[in-house]
């Protein structure tokens, strides 16, 4: 069966979906101690990598409370303090998600802003 754009869906509205993620900018960001890495703007989602190079003191997704530590070891190697070079995560963050490094060791991002 082909897919046409002219069906409606079952909640009886036509529905539009734009599969074309549209880039708007670039993100390289490198910081290291307790530092606001990043913030997606509003508007905008990003994906991309993050990495930070701390074993005890990882990167945070929404500091403050109710945020979430991201370790390094998840999905990867827990023996290992430092990132096994074929391993990658790729995130997705949505508009005023800030991203802030561990309180030690550096942390760096790379990917793409998109725009909602």
């Amino acid at each position: 069966m082909a897919l046409t754009g002219g069906g409606s869906s079952g909640g009886g509205g036509s529905t539009s979906v734009n599969a074309i993620e549209k880039p708007t900018g670039q993100v390289a960001v490198s910081v290291s101690n307790n530092s606001v890495m990043y913030t997606v703007p509003p508007k905008k989602y990003f994906k991309g990598t993050i990495i930070h190079s701390n074993y005890n003191q990882p990167f945070q997704i929404n500091p403050g409370s109710g945020y979430v530590q991201c370790y390094q070891y998840v999905n990867v190697d827990t023996s290992s303090e430092s990132y096994r070079g074929d391993v990658i995560q790729e995130w997705v963050l949505y508009a005023g998600t800030v991203v802030k490094s561990g309180s030690s060791g550096s942390a760096k991002m790379f990917g793409v802003e998109y725009s909602l």
